[in-house]
């Protein structure tokens, strides 16, 4: 219990400061927090409990985060076919998951980056690193979007089985460097 009592009370600390710094939206997730750490401390065995009270919320963000981030995130297997695409992807791209899910990358790669691609591929499988770069897609209504895209691998049991993307469209922001250039 004494260990639940010092998570209490830092999460506490943690929620005032939260709410001076970000507002009203991290005071709600800390409320959640705090609920767990109460539950854990009814338990017989608080750290067992304190762990999934943390992990839960935890879940719980990862979701929030990738369906409501404004830039495409996604999943898709050493093959290219998709695996997953949050609600930006399907905004932007026009293609809702499931139609993603039966394509290939190269499938939406505007035709000249599908090289560039396949290179990052390489390099991200050989170099064990992320990448990040720049290419177009074609959008399911046949208009290009400009992406930069940052990529790094998936690993399950040490072995990359897994590519995980996230792309911010910046369409806009090339068209105006292209029009100040002018």
């Amino acid at each position: 219990l004494r260990a639940a009592n010092v998570a209490l009370n830092g999460v506490t600390g943690a929620k005032a400061e939260a709410a001076d710094l970000r507002g009203r939206d991290i005071n709600v997730i800390r409320s959640r927090q705090i609920i767990g750490v109460r539950r854990a401390q009814e338990s017989k065995s608080v750290g067992e409990n304190l762990d999934d009270a943390f992990a839960d919320d935890i879940g719980f963000l990862d979701r929030e985060l990738f369906e409501n981030a404004n830039d495409i995130v996604y999943t898709h297997d050493l093959d290219g076919t998709f695996t997953s695409l949050n609600r930006a992807g399907e905004r932007i791209t026009g293609y809702s998951r499931e139609e993603a899910r039966q394509m290939r990358i190269s499938a939406v790669l505007a035709p000249e980056y599908v090289d560039l691609a396949h290179q990052m591929m390489t390099q991200k499988t050989m170099e064990q690193t992320s990448t990040v770069y720049q290419l177009e897609i074609i959008a399911k209504a046949g208009h290009r979007v400009r992406l930069e895209v940052s990529t790094r691998l998936v690993y399950k049991d040490q072995q990359p089985v897994a590519i995980q993307g996230i792309a911010r469209d910046v369409t806009d922001r090339q068209r105006t460097e292209e029009a100040l250039q002018e």
